[in-house]
């Protein structure tokens, strides 16, 4: 049946597009038997996905596609209480798990599950209960294909305001994927990778977005939130004030100057709080290293667009110079050139419009 389904929309996808509101409101049914056979309908449900992804829909896609192990999960456990063996047993965990149940086997549209922190903690407890199973790591398989191919369609079709609301879902869900421990950190990489292509294709989004950027980099201290922190003290050196469409006032930059002095005084704490520096632990040396140089990068852009700002950069980066025992030699000396640098007028000028290829660390 599932393969028919496939193929009878594919055949007739024109059509179920322009006269019916089928992919907008079924779609719930065909991510079903994807996630029962991951590897027999993956071609086809790949064809279809684009249609699956519209303006009322784009957001509901994103999360199915992320929690898609998880609708596996759901469909093997049903699946299990049909067997007449099982039927017989009592599963105390069954009436706390219902409204997961009941969600992820919807056929139509829905509010997003995750969208308070108990549904959060429901979905944790009952994913550490669930056992690997040969299908949900073949969906594991699959997932970096699919989201590739939604984030074509967004990137290509979707409209600015659609964008905008995905970023902040983007930011949360980076911190939230469960089962298929063995992709995690290719999918969080992924979702890295796309925000920063977001913000490349809308470098004003910095500026409208602000209260969720700084709050992001603010986190820093989640193990799953260092790349996109990373990088997103890279994209406010390189878009807060340099695009003329986007209005940046000194308000705004002082802002964002005020998050990255707390990135470099939140590592400095954890060095004193380990007793040692930083470019002496093994997991923070090199992270440690990759973040200030992003944080160093965008001090010096924001002093460059704001002179005003300048005397609380040089003094920021005069701290990372003193305290140099806890930061890598690389670090001080880019703080240190940086403090030349700003002390030339004519570099003024050369920054607030320059416009660069997308960040990669």
């Amino acid at each position: 049946i599932a393969f028919e389904t496939f193929m009878f929309c594919l055949k007739n996808k024109a059509k179920l597009l322009s006269s019916t509101g089928f992919f907008a409101n079924y779609y719930p049914q065909l991510f079903k038997f994807l996630a029962w056979f991951p590897r027999s309908c993956l071609r086809e449900f790949t064809a279809l996905l684009p249609a699956m992804v519209g303006p009322s829909t784009f957001l509901d896609v994103f999360h199915s596609l992320l929690d898609l192990a998880v609708l596996t999960a759901v469909l093997e456990k049903t699946e299990k209480e049909r067997d007449p063996a099982a039927s017989s047993k009592v599963d105390p965990s069954e009436q706390e798990f219902r409204p997961i149940i009941t969600h992820f086997t919807r056929c139509e549209p829905q509010s997003v599950f995750l969208g308070n922190p108990r549904s959060f903690l429901l979905l944790q407890r009952f994913t550490k209960l669930v056992p690997m199973t040969p299908r949900m790591e073949a969906v594991g398989k699959v997932l970096p294909t699919l989201l590739d191919v939604f984030f074509e369609v967004m990137l290509t079709d979707g409209p600015e305001d659609s964008l905008r609301a995905l970023v902040p879902v983007l930011f949360d869900r980076i911190s939230q994927l469960f089962l298929v421990e063995k992709v995690q950190q290719h999918i969080r990489q992924l979702l890295v990778e796309k925000v920063m292509a977001i913000l490349y294709k809308f470098p004003s989004f910095v500026i409208s977005m602000k209260t969720h950027i700084i709050d992001v980099i603010g986190d820093m201290g989640s193990p799953h939130k260092e790349e996109v922190v990373i990088h997103l003290c890279w994209a406010v050196g390189d878009y807060a004030g340099a695009e003329p469409d986007a209005p940046c006032t000194p308000a705004i930059l002082n802002d964002f100057l005020e998050a990255l002095e707390l990135v470099i005084y939140e590592r400095m704490s954890v060095a004193r709080s380990l007793g040692k520096p930083v470019g002496q632990q093994e997991h923070s040396d090199v992270y440690t290293t990759r973040l200030m140089h992003a944080v160093i990068s965008a001090l010096a852009k924001i002093a460059a667009r704001c002179q005003d700002l300048s005397p609380r950069v040089l003094l920021a980066l005069g701290k990372i110079i003193k305290h140099r025992d806890y930061f890598d030699q690389r670090v001080t000396q880019r703080a240190n050139e940086c403090v030349r640098v700003l002390k030339f007028p004519s570099f003024w000028d050369s920054v607030p419009h320059c416009r660069q290829v997308p960040f990669s660390c």
